[in-house]
């Protein structure tokens, strides 16, 4: 695997593109709370409900919504069935040149 050495690396054009990305959490407001704060990310959105809200971080739309939202978007049985289980383990890179102290 190729090792990437600085950022315009990553600025390779390409024809597709990730568009979304979303998490499934038990408390959106504080998950978007949570970055908002960390990392200065401004609120794209939140549903009235609560139940989903974005991020603007870029070119990417991250994403959070809560269990039940996700579980209510997907008909295969073996699917619905992970939200029902503990969350799963997932990894973020972010990029940046400086986080405030």
């Amino acid at each position: 695997m190729r090792q990437l050495r600085s950022l315009p690396d990553y600025q390779i054009m390409v024809a597709t593109s990730l568009g979304f990305t979303i998490c499934y959490v038990d408390d959106v407001e504080a998950v978007l709370h949570r970055f908002e704060s960390a990392f200065s990310f401004k609120r794209r959105m939140l549903t009235e409900d609560g139940r989903y809200g974005e991020l603007e971080t870029g070119g990417t739309v991250w994403a959070f919504a809560d269990r039940e939202f996700g579980r209510d978007h997907f008909t295969d049985p073996k699917v619905r069935a992970a939200f029902d289980g503990e969350p799963t383990c997932v990894e973020f890179v972010l990029l940046t040149h400086d986080v405030p102290a």
